[in-house]
């Protein structure tokens, strides 16, 4: 039987399993590659930060760094494909394998 109040270990124990699951559960419907060539381009990352309407991209201190938790947030208006080099960012559509990316 429990008193209804829960101690801090079990407090932090909990927030740390919910947490460790919502991290788990980033990216089940959308994952975004970038190629290695364009990693690193500080400039392309500031411009797809700017773009992108659900926050994905950021500018990272080597570049460009995607947000997990804003993945599955994705409305797939390719605004980022228009801005990166052809070929160099994939949106893979994980619930039916899909590939958007400009050729």
């Amino acid at each position: 039987m429990t008193s209804g109040h829960e101690t801090g270990a079990s407090t932090a124990a909990a927030q740390s399993s919910a947490s460790d699951e919502a991290r788990r559960l980033h990216g089940v419907f959308i994952q975004v590659e970038i190629d290695d060539s364009i990693r690193g381009d500080r400039e392309l990352a500031a411009k797809l930060a700017e773009a992108c309407p659900v926050d994905i991209f950021a500018v990272g201190d080597s570049g460009i760094e995607i947000v997990d938790e804003n993945l599955d947030e994705c409305v797939l208006c390719e605004l980022c494909l228009d801005l990166a080099p052809a070929g160099k960012l994939r949106i893979r559509k994980l619930y039916d394998d899909s590939v958007l990316e400009r050729a």
